[in-house]
């Protein structure tokens, strides 16, 4: 009596063990599983935050080659650029109507980094006020990297920070023939928080 007892004792302890492995396994899947999960969803968020920003990124520059086109076709025929204003811009076309704020007479230009976009007229070589620098406030470190990589290259000068007339990074230079250093980028658009980036055309 007492074997049949330890017997059947044994393998209740054996079937009790197997269930408490197989209940450990379970768990230790369902943990892999979740974290498996989490690492993709992450790379899905990663990935569409990323899709987002060149998507924005894209469309300014759309944006900003319509206005320097327009602009640029608008004063031609003009000795000069004093005057240039975002009611200029809006008024002759330049502006994406989903970029126009502001009401008739106060026009403002908002970027697609939601900070506004303001022109002015400067000079560029020996004669007086003969271009126009489009001014973006507001840009985030990345989209200021790509944003003048993609944009800067069909325009006579570009700086960020400072002033509208005064930059304090130069990236191209008036005249400079050589195409755009990525690492003077780069270094001209701070790792925090945001800068201005100034982009400078003649009028012709």
């Amino acid at each position: 009596m007492n074997i049949i007892i330890q017997s059947t004792a044994a393998t209740m302890r054996k079937q009790a063990n197997r269930v408490w492995r197989q209940r450990g396994l379970t768990a230790i899947e369902l943990i892999i599983g979740l974290s498996i999960i989490a690492l993709v969803m992450a790379g899905v968020a990663s990935t569409a935050r990323t899709m987002f920003r060149d998507q924005k990124i894209n469309s300014e520059v759309a944006r900003l080659q319509l206005m320097q086109q327009k602009l640029r076709a608008y004063y031609s025929t003009s000795n000069t650029t004093t005057g240039v204003s975002a009611n200029v811009a809006v008024t002759i076309g330049a502006v994406s109507p989903d970029a126009v704020g502001g009401s008739s007479g106060s026009w403002t230009i908002v970027s697609k980094f939601g900070e506004l976009v303001t022109l002015g007229s400067t000079t560029l070589g020996s004669l007086a006020n003969n271009a126009i620098t489009i001014s973006y406030a507001g840009v985030p470190q990345v989209e200021c990297i790509n944003f003048i990589k993609a944009a800067g290259p069909s325009f006579d000068a570009v700086g960020t920070g400072g002033s509208e007339s005064s930059p304090s990074a130069n990236i191209k230079s008036y005249g400079q023939n050589t195409p755009i250093d990525n690492a003077t980028v780069e270094n001209a658009c701070p790792s925090a928080g945001t800068t201005s980036i100034q982009f400078t055309m003649q009028r012709q």
